[in-house]
């Protein structure tokens, strides 16, 4: 992968990693420890994060907006919600592609956006809701860090 900011070079899988189901599990395990959220009695979903910078968008929008300043998907117009849907993080997508591999249900959605100094970043989340795509997760993948596997075992005990 290459050194950078990954929501700027928004970079791909490693065609090693998608070679076999042993790699896919290492990586997805090791991604979701480092990035990832358990499910617990209140969220109710594992959840993946990641961001990437939007190019194009229209300087009367990006006018608008201060820096570090936040706005939610929902509050935006239409014709930007477009442009954004068509940009995911090629991981998030990517991750998305791995754990269907394993039969694991998932969906991606776009949170937020947020401007800074020379960009405008969008936030996305990859989450797996459902108690039987979680088991699945929890099986097939699983966490390796101590808290996020008490987390699980919790909400699925």
């Amino acid at each position: 992968m290459p050194y950078g900011c990954k929501s700027i070079i928004n970079p791909t899988l490693p065609e090693i990693v998608k070679s076999n189901n042993k790699y896919m599990k290492i990586y997805l395990t090791q991604v979701f420890d480092d990035e990832g959220h358990a499910a617990t009695k209140i969220s109710r979903k594992i959840v993946l994060g990641r961001s990437v910078t939007l190019p194009n968008l229209p300087k009367g929008f990006t006018n608008t907006l201060h820096s570090c300043e936040k706005m939610y998907f929902n509050n935006l117009s239409n014709n930007i919600k477009k442009l954004i849907l068509n940009n995911p993080p090629n991981l998030l997508r990517e991750e998305g592609k791995l754990l269907y591999k394993f039969g694991i249900n998932y969906s991606i959605r776009c949170r937020s956006l947020t401007k800074y100094l020379t960009r405008i970043s969008t936030d996305w989340v990859l989450e797996i809701a459902g108690k039987e795509n979680i088991r699945k997760f929890d099986k097939e993948i699983g966490f390796s860090d101590p808290d996020k596997i008490k987390k699980m075992f919790t909400y699925l005990k």
